[in-house]
């Protein structure tokens, strides 16, 4: 008595058996035998295709997350690029209401404002330490 077992997968699994019986011999289904190893491997590449499809959504997710990511990021370093230049911004603007607090200060006590004196002096080095925080300012 002939059998005949196909298996797919490296023998890991049996798709179809074939068997003499008492009207057909195995012989006499050589073509169905065909048909179904055919069948078998149509199967086969269906899987490899959904398996190829499968790869390649899972990639094609993967780099929409990684490019939302990126912008994301991008997004958070332009908030925090405003965030600065806005708290340089202020800061500039709190050493400028000190020069002017300083300056009414020395006026209000007398203190000579000449051109070149010490307060004159010490009031343009205030003026290029607030322009160089203020984001707003031009380079001299």
């Amino acid at each position: 008595m002939l059998r005949v077992a196909l298996y797919a997968h490296e023998w890991r699994h049996g798709f179809a058996e074939f068997a003499d019986g008492k009207v057909r011999r195995v012989e006499q289904m050589i073509r169905e035998i065909v048909m179904a190893m055919l069948a078998e491997v149509d199967r086969h590449l269906a899987r490899q295709r959904e398996e190829r499809e499968r790869q390649r959504q899972a990639f094609a997710e993967t780099e929409a997350r990684r490019r939302e990511e990126e912008r994301r990021k991008a997004e958070q370093q332009r908030v925090d690029d405003l965030v600065a230049k806005v708290e340089r911004w202020e800061l500039a603007n709190r050493i400028r209401r000190y020069r002017r607090a300083v300056l009414r200060a020395a006026i209000e006590q007398g203190t000579p404002l000449e051109a070149d004196g010490p307060v004159a002096s010490w009031l343009r080095w205030v003026d290029e330490i607030a322009d160089r925080f203020d984001p707003l300012a031009r380079p001299r």
